[in-house]
C-alpha cells in the first residue's frame, strides 16, 4: 500500500510541476509569489532576513496568537442531503462498462463489511467536504462579488463625463475613489472557475453514488478532476494582488461594509475568509485519498488507478506547498490588518510577522500593549472589545531601520528593554518614519523606547528576535 510522505515542504524544490495537458509525474508549475508562539532564535531570523532581501517569504516558524484568529472551523451542513443509504451496500446495479474496462470480475472479491464501512464513511467525507467549500465559493461570488460589482457600476455612472477619474488602487486609502470592475476582478482572481470545477466534482460524484455498492470506482471521476487543478495554481499567482485590494478595501470607508455578510448556513463570514479557502483544498484532497486508499483492499477493481490518482494528487500538493506557505504568512499580515485599526497598509511591502506577544510600554505610565515585530517594523497596539469582536487599537510604530536594542539596567527596571534610535546612523536616511529622518538629518535627539517583559527568559527573546532583524534591515541598506 502506498505511504504518503510528510515531507512535503522540503521535498518542494524537487518537485516542480510542468503545465502538461497530461499533468502526469509532474502536474503544475507556478510562478513565485511574493507552531503556538514558539521562542525566535537568531537561526530562524536568519532565514527570514536572507528571503526579506531576496522579497520572498520564507517557512513559517511563527504561529499568531489568539489575537490573529484563524478563521473558525465551520461544520458541513449537507451530510443529510448527501448521505449513503445503507439499503445500497449491496447494489443491484452496477456500472458494468466501467468494470470491463478495469478488466476486474466483481464477483470473485469477498466483502469485508468492517472495511466497506469505512471507505463508505471516508467518500462521505469527501462528498460532504466538497459541498460546503463550494457552498463558501459560491457565497463569496454571490454575496461579496455580485454586490461589489454592483457598487463599481454605480460610481462608474456617477463618474461619467468628469474630467479625471480616480483609480481605487492609485489613490490614498483616506480619500475616496473609484473602485473599478478590474480591482474586482483581481480580488477574487479565478474563483469563478475554481467554484465550477467543484461544482463538476459534486455532481460526478452525486452521479456516481447512485449506484455506489462495495466495489464502485471512484478513480475515473477523481483522475478527471486532477487536470483542473490547474487553476489552483493560477489562483495563488494572483493572491498577493488580490489581499493588496482586499486590505485596501478594509481601510476604506466606502467599501469596508462590503466585507462582511451574515449567512443562514456560516454566520457572519469576512470575505478573508472565504477567499483563503482554496489554500486549503489541495491537501484536504491528498488526506483524504490517502485515507481511502489505506481502507482499499490491494485486489478491490478501484485499487490500482487509486494509486496512481494518489500519487499524482500528491505530487501537486507537493509542488504547491511553497506558494501556499507564502500565502498563509501573508494572511497573517492581513488578519492583523482587519484587526487591528492602523491607517496605514501592511501588504505593500514583503513583509512577514516574526514575533508577537504582550509587553509593558514604560512611557509615562506604565501599559501592556500588544506588540507585533514585522520584518521591519515594531507595531504595538491596545487590545480592545467591540460588538463582540477582539480588536486591536493602533498606538504606534517603531522604524527599525536605524535602531539599536539591549537591555535597561536592572536597578532601573527588571526585565526592562531598550530600543534607540540614533541619529548618527546613516541608516536613518533609508527609513519612512518622519522623526527617524528627522533624527538622521541631526535635528531631533535619539529617540528612546522603552519596554518591560515579564521574565529575563522572555527578554532575551525578545531582544535577539528584534537584533535580527535590525541587523538584516541595515545589511540590505
Amino acid at each position: 500500500m502506498l505511504k504518503r510522505t510528510k515531507q512535503i515542504v522540503s521535498r518542494r524544490n524537487t518537485n516542480v510541476l510542468s503545465t502538461s495537458n497530461s499533468m502526469t509525474g509532474s502536474d503544475i508549475k507556478v510562478p513565485s509569489l511574493v507552531s503556538d508562539n514558539s521562542s525566535t532564535t537568531g537561526t530562524s531570523l536568519d532565514i527570514l532576513a536572507s528571503s526579506i532581501l531576496n522579497q520572498t517569504y520564507p517557512q513559517p516558524f511563527f504561529t499568531p496568537d489568539k489575537f490573529v484568529d484563524d478563521p473558525p472551523r465551520l461544520l458541513s451542513k449537507h451530510s443529510s442531503r448527501y448521505s449513503l443509504c445503507e439499503d445500497d451496500m449491496y447494489p443491484v446495479e452496477i456500472i458494468d462498462e466501467l468494470y470491463d474496462f478495469f478488466g476486474y470480475d466483481i464477483h470473485s472479491l469477498d466483502i469485508d463489511e468492517t472495511q466497506y464501512r469505512y471507505r463508505q464513511s471516508v467518500v462521505q467525507r469527501l462528498l460532504d467536504s466538497e459541498a460546503e467549500y463550494n457552498a463558501k465559493l459560491k457565497v463569496a461570488l454571490d454575496r461579496f462579488k455580485m454586490p461589489l460589482q454592483a457598487l463599481s457600476r454605480r460610481q462608474s455612472s456617477h463618474q461619467h463625463g468628469s474630467a479625471t477619474t480616480l483609480s481605487f488602487l492609485a489613490t490614498s486609502i483616506s480619500k475616496p475613489s473609484l473602485l473599478r470592475l478590474q480591482d474586482i476582478e483581481t480580488l477574487f482572481g479565478n474563483l469563478d472557475e475554481i467554484h465550477m470545477s467543484s461544482s463538476d466534482l459534486i455532481q460526478s460524484l452525486e452521479e456516481r453514488f447512485c449506484v455506489w455498492g462495495p466495489t464502485q470506482l471512484l478513480s475515473d471521476i477523481l483522475l478527471s478532476m486532477i487536470p483542473k487543478l490547474r487553476a489552483y495554481a493560477v489562483y495563488l499567482e494572483n493572491y498577493k494582488k488580490s489581499m493588496l485590494v482586499l486590505e485596501r478595501l478594509e481601510k476604506n470607508q466606502q467599501t469596508k461594509k462590503y466585507l462582511e455578510h451574515s449567512t443562514v448556513e456560516f454566520g457572519t463570514l469576512h470575505l478573508h475568509t472565504l477567499l483563503e479557502q482554496p489554500l486549503y483544498t489541495i491537501s484536504r484532497y491528498a488526506d483524504i485519498l490517502e485515507d481511502l486508499l489505506k481502507h482499499t483492499d490491494p485486489q478491490h477493481p478501484d485499487a490500482v488507478r487509486l494509486t496512481q490518482c494518489f500519487a499524482r494528487v500528491a505530487r501537486v500538493e507537493s509542488g504547491l506547498a511553497a506558494p501556499i506557505q507564502r500565502c498563509h504568512l501573508l494572511n497573517q499580515v492581513v488578519r492583523l490588518s482587519i484587526q487591528s485599526r492602523q491607517g496605514f497598509l501592511l501588504t505593500d511591502a514583503p513583509r512577514i510577522i516574526v514575533k508577537q506577544g504582550e509587553l509593558w510600554n514604560l512611557h509615562r505610565h506604565l501599559d501592556r500593549r500588544v506588540y507585533v515585530l514585522m520584518s521591519d517594523m515594531l507595531l504595538y497596539f491596545k487590545p480592545r472589545a467591540e460588538d463582540n469582536h477582539n480588536l486591536l487599537q493602533y498606538k504606534g510604530k517603531i522604524d527599525l531601520a536605524c535602531a539599536m536594542v539591549g537591555k535597561l539596567k536592572a536597578d532601573k527596571v527588571q526585565y526592562g528593554i531598550d530600543i534607540t534610535i540614533h541619529h548618527s546612523d546613516p541608516s536613518c536616511a533609508y527609513s519612512e518614519d518622519i522623526n527617524a529622518l528627522l533624527s538622521a538629518s541631526g535635528s531631533s535627539p535619539p529617540q528612546h523606547h522603552y519596554l518591560k517583559a515579564n521574565s529575563e527568559e522572555e527578554q532575551r527573546v525578545w531582544i535577539e528576535a528584534i537584533q535580527s532583524v535590525i541587523l538584516r534591515l541595515q545589511r540590505r541598506n
